[in-house]
């Protein structure tokens, strides 16, 4: 029956019942229809906002710190003494926390086939955070520490390095990472701190998130 009916309308008159059918929304479904709807902090009510291009913006505030260039952290050791002593080389200010996020250690003067080694680490709590043991005379070594090793304020950094011998082994140092306020990482008491600080073994222990 409906082929019947086709029949009686010119290819004109089809065509234009098909667009009529395309661009009228009412002829094949209901229009769609918006309702504005905020999302809202529910402590503060705060509302979200999204920009121009749809996007909804959000806010990490740590990862706000570490884009951040006023709270960058970069600190040279040249020269650094491995001379099997250990040497503090920087306490966390004060209200601060420093989230270190990549060691990098240039070793020279060490003793081919000995164990030239660097470690460094906190002093306050004795934890190894990054360092290597090389048997060659020299070497370049960088640790990543991927979303960082924090340190409250107060907290101190050393090394300990040298080259199996009585003998000094020379070598340069750079840290980087940013600056926090205390605040916002876990306290040293607090149960997440424990569980992110775990030491396995004796001596130095291996890398690993935390304190």
């Amino acid at each position: 029956m409906i082929t019947e009916l086709l029949k009686k309308f010119s290819g004109a008159q089809l065509t234009a019942i098909v667009l009529a059918l395309i661009f009228t929304p009412a002829a094949v479904g209901a229009a769609v229809s918006f309702q504005p709807v905020a999302i809202v902090d529910p402590s503060t009510g705060k509302q979200s906002y999204v920009d121009n291009g749809r996007k909804l913006w959000t806010y990490d505030p740590v990862a706000g710190y570490r884009n951040n260039p006023y709270n960058f952290f970069q600190m040279s050791v040249n020269p650094v003494f491995a001379d099997n002593t250990l040497h503090v080389i920087y306490t966390v200010p004060t209200g601060k926390a420093l989230i270190l996020t990549a060691v990098n250690i240039s070793h020279y003067h060490g003793i081919a086939g000995n164990d030239n080694f660097l470690y460094v680490m906190t002093q306050n709590y004795g934890r190894y955070i990054a360092g290597f043991d090389d048997v060659n005379a020299a070497g370049t070594h960088t640790i990543d520490l991927g979303t960082g090793y924090y340190l409250h304020s107060g907290d101190r950094l050393q090394y300990l390095g040298g080259n199996g011998s009585n003998s000094t082994m020379g070598a340069i140092m750079s840290l980087t990472g940013y600056l926090v306020p205390d605040n916002t990482l876990p306290p040293v008491t607090a149960q997440v701190a424990a569980e992110q600080d775990v030491v396995v073994g004796e001596g130095v222990p291996p890398r690993k998130t935390g304190r």
